[in-house]
């Protein structure tokens, strides 16, 4: 095993109980047994088809479903939740090296990304490709978590070292702590990771291939400072699929907004309707397996809150929601229409609905009905002002391709409106912008050095870019650099195919050759430049069939754009010049009859081919609202703004979709008025150089890829395990196919025989001139000759540091291994250097200061020996003659304190004498601050002294006034207490006897003039004492049942007047019931054996020393009494566990808060007070007093319980939990830890979708493990107060009652029901999570106490 799989935490390997069969078409061989530890695919001895298969299935089979390829990552779906994404593995890549070795993982890829991007100061990019279903929006999101908890960790640190002084902290103001870059920077990542909410909710859908997969490609832009602090963000959304919103495939669903915004109505009836829109049950699919809708929405709700989206926008975009979801219930028939002059063929709606669908989507957009209805079914010709206007009517296919536009747009506004509200929010200063190239740096600039993969470190492991590494060329100048994250539609090929699947195609052939280019051409052609042999290694080139799409003026896009211009053109005809043309390309094929005929055209792309329909290609392409519709949302601001500022926004956009980025930041452009654009609309017409969407779209894909290309790029390959989306299942056919098109066999073959790494000569020096021989001279280094970086390469091989470096023309070659060898040695290196340059200056500095304190010290010693104050003025003026006039020394200020403090004591000393003649409270400590502040010690003053002694007199006599006032108020509670139900009070009756005989006696309340009080006081202790061991007597009779003791006791209670109290008056009907019968002394001799059995066999008999110290000295801790019987026990346990005293924050074992927040400068007050309540920030430390070890895994684990519960953002949190719960299984030390950290997420928190959470969390914690017996008590009496909770009472009883079927049993069957208990599988800690409360009931009805349910009349009703 590799170092990489073998690191201990990662958990990589798929669990047991998870275990796998593999249903692949091939069956792996024995003998490739190592293979599976194969990290970087480069290393295996045979790059074969075969041999590639098999590494990656194996990997599969053991859950590690990334692998590298020289600098490449490759993912493998597998179509399942794993164990990868916790807080402890994201915690371990962030805080590893670039010398470190992690295994594979997509939070290497992304480290190494970061370190580049902060090392040699250059844009990076992330470039996560794959066909739809592969996983790439799960690895665009993992990627934006990494960097964002990166940032959030610099912002940390940086914030740490400006407070890293008590001083500092303590002059930093209450604003300056809510407004620290911290801070700042926490809310901006949160941000970042809320936009891929509202983005996934209204730009996402259900498809065959993927539940969740992106319909529009995404560029995210993240600006970073030179400390790698994220500072601000860009989106740029690309082909927003606005058909599926009228129409979804069969089997598919339209975007998820519509339905979490469906599932959110609180009218059924409304609901309803809105379920049954045709837009939506049109593909026989609504719900997604395993997704619940509502929890989707109150994300959303709660992403939106983050961008500053009002209330009232809120329901504007329900509203706009609503008004196309009734624009779907619009239907047409055919009719007869009669005009002035002749009489036509045209539509009307088609019932009574459709008229009531038309009113209510009129009434939500601003619209009159009739105005809408007749923009639907006619059209206007002769626009022009000089022209009289002529109405067409629509045939019923017309109008509802108007209706369907309508919606169209409408959403499409909307998406467009959404994007700009995050853009507006993340970049708020213009960061991001100014991380901007300028035209000069859009050339081609050489790759970065860094390159990654092999081995993979887990700081930069695997990362590096896609193709050929060279010297990093730095700019100095900027304050921000981005890494961009393109996360853009995966290769599509449908049963039918149209405009949208021929573009996102096109976008992916296009980024292919990116790829190809990035890591086949470049790197081959600079092998042959250099001189280098290489063998040339055969990749699939797609150029030709990139030149068949956007050459001009005969490439499809160009003659599609033609075609629309064209007078007459036709569908049928563009199919005709399509093949015409192109019949001969090698890319290009007619389509035989079965695959649709003249209609139809096939493209051989790189990925497969795929046949087209040109049927209604020309009407999508000019993607055109109808002029009468377009009029009338111009005119919708008198009642509806939102809607006209919606589709205005949507006009600017698609006018910048000319020659900008649709979906990029529209603050550049000014928004035209409104009469303006309704004038504009009315006389235009369409032009001859008016762009396709098509045309337009391969503009914004250059744009993207001149992005591109001034970027350090990283790949991230996603591949389908299977097409079938089961888990567990590796299809070898499916993979191969995916392996073979990508390239990525060829980049094996390539990258085994290149070199990843490589550096002109002078920056080869430079770097590394450090680790050479001494007979280098300065002049070669300078100079970067190859005679120079021969000898230097020559050194560091004979020294040890690498076997193999190869000399080009211009630069050095070498492999990733090498490279991370030198890397490695140079940080010795620096580290030696720095240790001994820090050791030489503080040396000198140290001596310095001290020479010059002895020269001060020599002055002053004297004056400060003799305290005179003539010796002092004339000693502290020879501080000047020292250099700075010795303000840099601290004795300098000292000496100025201690002259001052001579000049006052005088001053003092004359203060005191008159506040003692006095004798005045205030006077006294008055005086005696002042002698404290100038020096004045009761050793050295006798004035303090007297001050000292008069005041502890006037202190005793106060003190004693108020211990005899509290005195009294106690007994006055005491004497009222024996009056109620309850008897006396135990705890004010501790409290008045401790008084009573510690802090004050006869002669001190004589002395107050006070004896008789004092009296008082005893006589009611006196009586309250009697009436406790009264009532004892009564309990300890009862519970041995005997009815000659018990009927004493009872008359002593009453000759005390306790008729009433509660366990007298129990007591006295028991022993009505015993009179009653009475049994035979056999009876009572099996009734006292059966409770001596009882009394050994219960497993909570034996209290530890500490326990029965801290117990009541009339409960458990009596030898008197008897172990309760087995029915009662848990009743008893649970009446001494609600005494106040088994508080958690009494837990012997508990940390102090002064502990708890040592460590924390900032916040420290904020830090104690909340040590057991519920805060969002991870903890500094465990609850508990543990070892260091186990502290740290208290921190891991507080980060997966905030993770699980929802309060920090994960892309698995049910991995979280089982990771928990597995923690609580393997480790005895960590159970109380756990159960404490739920406690505190619950104490004060009124978030109940993260309280829910944690009931769930403690459920599942009973059931597997329990806390220790000294911890039971304090646990219970936590859960007791949310018995009868109105929404927390069902998991609180099941706890209790899950604690009580375990106390009856003895310690063999407790070890063996836990043992037996298994970890929860995944769904079912997701239905947990989902629906808490439905999952309480049936747990509770599972385990036989639905009865407890019915008693309290079901369950919580909020």
């Amino acid at each position: 095993m590799t170092a990489g799989d073998s690191v201990q935490g990662l958990g990589h390997d798929r669990p047991s109980g998870h275990g796998r069969q593999l249903l692949g078409n091939s069956s792996l061989s024995s003998s490739l047994g190592n293979l599976a530890h194969v990290q970087d695919m480069v290393h295996l001895a045979q790059l074969e088809e075969t041999t590639i298969l098999d590494t990656l299935q194996e990997r599969f089979t053991l859950g590690r479903i990334y692998t590298y390829v020289g600098t490449v990552l490759i993912s493998v779906n597998p179509y399942e939740p794993l164990p990868l994404y916790t807080p402890a593995i994201l915690d371990k890549y962030q805080a590893a090296g670039r010398g470190d070795v992690l295994p594979p993982h997509v939070f290497a890829l992304a480290s190494r990304a970061y370190a580049d991007l902060v090392s040699e100061w250059r844009h990076q990019a992330m470039v996560i490709s794959g066909e739809s279903g592969a996983g790439k929006t799960e690895a665009t999101k993992l990627v934006l978590e990494f960097l964002m908890e990166r940032s959030a960790r610099a912002s940390r640190a940086i914030s740490a070292a400006s407070t890293s002084s008590p001083v500092s902290a303590a002059r930093s103001s209450p604003s300056s702590l809510t407004s620290s870059p911290a801070a700042v920077g926490r809310r901006l990542e949160d941000q970042c990771m809320h936009a891929n909410t509202v983005l996934e909710a209204f730009g996402n859908a259900k498809t065959l291939r993927n539940d969740n997969s992106s319909r529009f490609g995404k560029w995210v832009e993240l600006a970073f400072d030179r400390q790698g602090r994220v500072n601000g963000a860009l989106i740029r959304t690309y082909l927003l699929e606005k058909t599926r919103v009228v129409r979804a495939e069969a089997g598919e669903r339209n975007y998820h907004a519509f339905y979490q915004h469906i599932v959110s109505k609180a009218n059924s009836q409304t609901r309803k309707q809105s379920e049954a829109c045709p837009y939506l049950t049109r593909s026989g699919v609504t719900k997604i397996e395993g997704t619940s809708d509502l929890e989707e929405h109150a994300r959303l709700v709660e992403a939106l809150d983050a961008f500053g989206v009002s209330e009232h926008e809120r329901d504007a975009v329900a509203t706009l929601l609503d008004a196309i979801l009734h624009l779907g219930h619009v239907s047409f028939r055919a009719a007869r229409i009669q005009d002035d002059t002749a009489v036509s063929d045209g539509c009307e709606l088609a019932d009574h609905a459709s008229q009531s669908a038309v009113e209510s989507a009129s009434s939500l957009l601003g619209f009159e009905a009739r105005h809408l209805e007749r923009a639907l079914c006619f059209r206007t010709i002769g626009t022009n002002p000089s022209n009289e206007r002529i109405s067409v009517p629509h045939k019923p296919q017309e109008a509802a391709d108007s209706r369907d536009a309508m919606a169209m747009a409408l959403y499409e506004g909307l998406f467009f409106w959404l994007v700009q509200k995050i853009n507006e929010t993340l970049d708020r200063d213009g960061h991001v912008a100014a991380s901007s190239l300028e035209q000069g740096d859009k050339q081609r600039v050489g790759r970065s050095n860094g390159g990654g993969g092999g081995g993979g470190g887990g700081g930069g492991g695997g990362g590096g870019g896609g193709g050929s590494h060279s010297a990093p060329s730095i700019d100095a100048g900027g304050k921000h650099r981005f890494c961009g994250l393109l996360d853009i539609f995966g290769f599509e090929i449908f049963q039918v195919n149209h405009l949208e699947q021929l573009l996102i195609n096109y976008c992916n052939e296009t980024l292919q050759e990116f790829f190809n280019i990035e890591c086949f051409k470049i790197e081959q052609a600079e092998y042959l430049a250099e001189g280098i042999d290489i063998a040339e290694v055969p990749f699939v080139d797609n150029s030709a069939c990139l030149s068949m799409f956007c050459d001009r003026p005969k490439g499809i896009l160009w003659m599609l754009d033609e075609e629309i211009s064209t007078p007459g053109g036709s569908d049928g005809k563009l199919a005709e010049k399509l093949v015409r043309t192109h019949e001969r390309h090698e890319n290009f094929a007619m389509a035989k009859p079965k695959e649709g005929g003249a209609t139809c055209f096939k493209v051989l792309h790189y990925a497969g081919d795929v046949v087209y329909d040109v049927t209604g290609m020309l009407e999508r392409s000019r993607d055109k609202l109808p002029h009468d519709l377009e009029s009338l949302t111009a005119s919708s601001s008198a009642s509806n703004s939102f809607v006209a500022d919606v589709m205005r926004l949507r006009r600017v956009r698609r006018g910048l979709g000319e020659g900008g980025e649709m979906g990029s930041s529209a603050t550049a452009a000014a928004a035209p008025s409104r009469s303006s654009i309704s004038t504009s609309l009315a006389n235009s017409k369409r032009s001859k150089n008016q762009s396709s969407i098509g045309v337009q779209f391969s503009r914004q894909l250059h744009g993207l890829m001149d992005r591109l290309r001034s970027t350090n790029a990283h790949f991230i390959k996603c591949l389908r395990s299977n097409a079938e989306k089961r888990p567990q299942l590796y299809d070898r056919d499916e993979m191969l196919h995916q392996l073979r098109y990508t390239g990525v066999l060829g980049l094996c073959q390539l990258r085994k025989l290149g070199y990843a790494v490589r550096f002109p000569f002078e920056v080869f020096v430079r770097n590394y001139r450090f680790l050479r021989s001494p007979h280098l001279s300065r002049s070669s280094e300078r100079s970067g000759r190859w005679p120079a970086c021969s000898r230097l390469v020559d050194d560091l091989i004979d020294a040890g540091y690498v076997t193999k470096i190869v000399v080009g023309k211009t630069k050095v070659f070498m492999k990733h291994d090498q490279h991370l060898a030198l890397e490695t040695a140079l940080d010795e290196l620096r580290v030696r250097a720095a240790f001994v340059i820090g050791r030489c200056a503080k040396h000198h500095v140290a001596r310095a200061r001290v020479m010059s304190y002895l020269l001060v010290h020599a002055a002053l010693r004297s004056a400060k020996a003799a305290r005179n104050l003539d010796a002092m003025e004339s000693a502290v003026p020879k501080m000047e003659a020292l250099p700075c006039g010795g303000h840099h020394l601290p004795q300098r200020k000292h000496s100025l304190e201690f002259l001052e403090v001579l000049r006052r004591e005088a001053e003092v000393r004359a203060m005191l004498v008159d506040a003692i003649s006095c004798r005045h409270h205030a006077m006294i400590e008055k005086a005696l601050r002042a002698a404290t502040q100038v020096g004045l010690t009761p050793e050295t003053c006798v004035e303090v002294r007297n001050a000292h002694s008069v005041l502890d007199e006037l202190e005793a006599e106060r003190e004693a006034r108020v211990n005899l006032d509290h005195l009294k108020a106690l007994a006055e509670s005491l004497r009222v207490s024996t009056r109620t139900a309850n008897g006396p009070n135990r705890d004010v009756l501790s409290k008045l006897q401790r008084l009573y005989h510690e802090s004050l006696d006869m002669q001190v309340a004589e002395s107050l003039g006070c004896p008789g009080e004092y009296k008082d006081a005893g006589m009611v202790i006196h009586r309250a004492e009697q009436m406790l061991d009264a009532i004892d007597s009564v309990m300890n009779a009862a519970a041995r049942g005997d009815c000659s003791e018990l009927s004493d006791a009872i008359e002593t209670a009453k000759d005390l007047g306790l008729t009433q109290q509660t366990d007298v008056v129990q007591a006295m009907s028991q022993l009505e019931e015993m009179d009653k019968t009475v049994k035979k002394p056999e009876e009572k001799e099996e009734d006292r054996a059966r409770a001596e059995s009882l009394r050994s066999s219960s497993r909570r008999a034996s209290f530890s020393p500490e326990v029965k110290e801290k117990m009541t000295p009339r409960s458990l801790s009596n030898p008197d009494l008897p172990v309760p019987a087995k029915v009662g026990s848990m009743d008893r346990i649970l009446k001494i566990a609600s005494s106040s005293r088994w508080r958690i924050e009494k837990y012997r074992r508990l940390r102090l808060p002064e502990t708890f927040a040592r460590n924390s400068w900032m916040n420290k007050r904020r830090l104690m007070e909340g040590m057991l309540t519920f805060s969002p920030d991870v903890i500094p430390m465990s609850l508990l007093d543990l070892g260091e070890r186990d502290n740290r895994a208290a921190v891991q684990l507080h980060k997966s319980l905030l993770a699980f519960t929802g309060v920090r953002k994960t892309t698995f949190p049910a991995a979280c939990a089982l990771d928990i719960l597995q923690r609580g299984i393997e480790s005895v030390e960590l159970r109380d830890e756990i159960l404490s950290q739920c406690c505190k997420n619950i104490s004060l928190n009124s978030n109940h979708s993260v309280v829910s959470r944690t009931w769930v969390l403690l459920v599942y914690c009973i059931c597997l493990f329990t806390p220790s017996v000294e911890f039971e008590l304090y646990f219970l009496h936590f859960l007791i107060p949310f018995s009868h909770h109105q929404s927390w009472s069902a998991f609180s009883i099941f706890i209790q009652k899950e604690l009580e079927q375990q106390l009856d049993m003895d310690e063999r069957d407790l070890s063996e029901l836990q043992y037996q208990r298994t970890l929860p599988r995944v769904e079912e800690v997701l239905s947990a999570m989902n629906e808490p409360d439905k999952w309480i009931e049936r747990k509770m009805v599972e385990c036989g106490w639905g009865w407890l349910l019915a008693e309290r009349g079901g369950m919580m009703v909020r």
